[in-house]
């Protein structure tokens, strides 16, 4: 059974400034709430939402690699959150629809 994950984000993020070595960066995302949705091949659909929480301080925030809160995408949010790792959820997402087919099977009628 192949299944297809799609994000969505149905909060906005929460954000935070943050001094570092005197610079203050911006709109800093510390709390992201989002929404992993799988599909299997026949349309039956599970889905998890939580919250993926951000380092934000000088000893964690690598602050070369900071996109622009203007700039960001959805494709970018979901590179971060599959970077980050969301296996388990997955393992979660994938039990939930076999529990689905398996207690909703069609009378052959």
């Amino acid at each position: 059974m192949a299944i297809t994950y799609t994000y969505e984000f149905p909060e906005s993020p929460k954000i935070q400034s943050v001094v570092i070595d005197s610079v203050t960066y911006e709109n800093v995302i510390s709390e992201l709430v989002f929404k992993k949705i799988g599909t299997d091949d026949n349309g039956v659909t599970a889905e998890i939402t939580d919250t993926m929480y951000f380092a934000v301080d000088e000893d964690w925030l690598n602050t070369a690699s900071l996109t622009p809160f203007a700039d960001l995408t959805k494709a970018k949010l979901v590179e971060w959150m599959e970077n980050i790792g969301t296996d388990q959820y997955n393992e979660d997402i994938e039990e939930a629809i076999q529990s689905k087919i398996s207690t909703s099977l069609a009378l052959p009628f």
